[in-house]
């Protein structure tokens, strides 16, 4: 996440967290438009891969504009082991 007036935005980040079917479902939001993944740029794709390497494929990863914000939402499975 690029925030605060070093990275040209200022603004309310909001984070929520919540159970969600056995799981966490985790939301991140930020000021400022999405514009996509930066050229160059190997951040989310490793985000991906390391998801997906420590969650067996079971984990979701977004990222996207909503209006003037830009939010990422992630959901992560249960990975807790019956006694």
């Amino acid at each position: 996440m690029k925030h605060g007036p070093a990275a040209g935005r200022e603004g309310e980040v909001r984070l929520s967290i919540r159970r969600r079917g056995g799981g966490l479902h985790i939301e991140l939001s930020n000021p400022g438009h999405y514009k996509g993944p930066r050229p160059g740029s190997d951040g989310l794709p490793t985000v991906e891969r390391r998801l997906a390497l420590a969650y067996g494929g079971h984990a979701r990863f977004s990222i996207d504009g909503d209006g003037d914000r830009t939010k990422v939402a992630l959901e992560l499975p249960d990975t807790r082991e019956e006694p």
